[in-house]
């Protein structure tokens, strides 16, 4: 009898063991300390938390087996709408209530007169919404109960139904609202209407303070005579999480109280916890250098006559921001993140090469208008000036030009501005040329050098009526005149 008694004390104190040892080895992340007062006050809880971004886990006896009431409903619910997306179940169907349907607790069908139809789709919401028994059983007899077995462990659920029992843990349900999560973005035409059932049901008490109650996509199910009250969530943040807690011995109405503090505490954690901080910066960063990105790429909404400081600085202050987060997170996010930081700065780099680009052609532009100016004006001296200053410019300005990227965006960048500079000193080349010929005959003659003088007259001209411009012509021809030419 002692080596029974013994025998079953060493195995009490082994399970009791491996409960402690889970509950340090999975709080060494932080987060631990943001629980355990509420552990204290109420050990007969399980809690699964599980960062959906970055992996970061947590968890408390959730492994342990629990009555699941009403967080049954939302693996069924899933089957239903994955059936749904393979065509397999027309959510228009309609089902009718029979007597045989009838089940007490929550629910709006048990108000309703027995032989009334609704919709797969109808039942769907009242199951979830309203977590009404009625429309579960309903829509379990359709789908076939071993049926609804087989998938819930396909899923990976580990403890289904066992002997008939509605029991399960908050590591199963972390699986099933994983694969809403994942069934969302693979298939977001019923995925998607499944989160909103989930985020408009009408049992919101639990949810954390100052969390917006459509942030929150959740399951409950209570047993208030059994002092039963979990929880099962999908928390739709920046950075999106999965938070389970299952209670048991908690007075009713204390219940939701504390589900929703614990909930609070370990929302706190979330948005503080360093990883998660540096990835609320991140994203921000992301989103800015994306709009950022988009302004500086003509295939996109870029207009290389607008230099987009706003966003490159909007980019600049978000990535600081990032960066001063990054230093504190571990090194094997360091590692993971680091080429996303790399991104954002390349972005920011392209946009300055952008803004540089569009700067050096306004130079370019306003030294084309004054030599526009100068060529109306047929003022050849301060023409001839302003040529040579254009066409140095350009030398000194295209290196900034033909850094901007993409090839769609260079070439709309030099068309804007490199091309017309060009086109005027085209323009005008040959004015100038003939400006400066007649210079040097001016000088040919007071030097009394005649035969330069005659080559210089020969050449101009040959060559003024290669001058298209009638302002300039003339402005050639009479300066021509004016010279003493023998």
């Amino acid at each position: 009898m002692k080596k029974i008694a013994c025998y079953l004390l060493a195995l009490m104190l082994f399970f009791q063991s491996m409960v402690t040892f889970e509950a340090k080895a999975a709080g060494t992340n932080g987060i631990d300390s943001y629980v355990k007062p509420s552990i204290k006050a109420y050990p007969n809880i399980s809690i699964y938390y599980e960062n959906l971004s970055t992996g970061e886990k947590y968890s408390y006896n959730s492994s342990k087996i629990r009555p699941a009431a009403s967080t049954i409903k939302l693996p069924l619910a899933l089957f239903v709408y994955d059936l749904a997306s393979k065509g397999k179940i027309n959510l228009n169907e309609k089902l009718t209530y029979r007597s045989h349907h009838y089940y007490g607790g929550s629910g709006v069908i048990q108000n309703d007169r027995v032989g009334t139809s609704y919709t797969i789709r109808d039942l769907l919401k009242k199951c979830i919404v309203y977590s009404d028994n009625i429309a579960f059983i309903m829509l379990r007899e359709k789908v076939g109960k071993s049926n609804f077995i087989n998938y819930a462990k396909s899923l990976g659920g580990k403890t289904v139904y066992p002997s008939g029992m509605n029991v399960t843990s908050a590591n199963d349900l972390s699986v099933y609202l994983k694969k809403v999560w994942n069934f969302a973005e693979k298939n977001p035409k019923y995925g998607n209407e499944l989160l909103n059932l989930l985020a408009n049901t009408a049992y919101k008490e639990t949810i954390a303070p100052g969390l917006a109650s459509n942030k929150v996509a959740h399951k409950v199910g209570y047993i208030p005579k059994d002092l039963i009250y979990n929880d099962a969530a999908i928390i739709m943040d920046d950075q999106p999480y999965i938070l389970v807690i299952m209670t048991t011995g908690i007075p009713v109405e204390q219940d939701v109280k504390f589900i929703s503090s614990l909930a609070g505490r370990v929302h706190v954690y979330h948005i503080n916890s360093s990883i998660n901080l540096f990835l609320k910066h991140l994203s921000d960063a992301e989103r800015a250098s994306s709009a950022l990105h988009r302004q500086i790429f003509v295939d996109y909404e870029g207009k290389v006559t607008v230099k987009p400081y706003a966003a490159y600085n909007q980019t600049g202050n978000s990535l600081n921001q990032a960066k001063k987060a990054f230093a504190a997170v571990s090194d094997m996010h360091k590692k993971a993140y680091s080429p996303k930081l790399n991104n954002i700065e390349m972005t920011r780099e392209r946009a300055m090469n952008f803004i540089d680009g569009i700067s050096a052609g306004e130079k370019l532009t306003v030294k084309q208008q004054e030599l526009e100016s100068y060529k109306n004006a047929g003022n050849l001296d301060k023409m001839e000036a302003s040529y040579h200053s254009l066409s140095s410019l350009i030398k000194r300005q295209a290196q900034y030009l033909y850094k901007v990227h993409g090839k769609t965006t260079r070439e709309a960048v030099l068309v804007q501005y490199k091309d017309p500079a060009e086109k005027i000193l085209e323009d005008t080349r040959m004015a100038v040329t003939l400006n400066r010929v007649l210079a040097q005959i001016k000088s040919d003659l007071s030097a009394q050098n005649q035969a330069g003088a005659e080559k210089g007259i020969v050449y101009f001209e040959s060559k003024l009526s290669q001058v298209s411009d009638s302002v300039l012509k003339k402005a050639l021809q009479d300066k021509y005149n004016d010279l003493d030419i023998q």
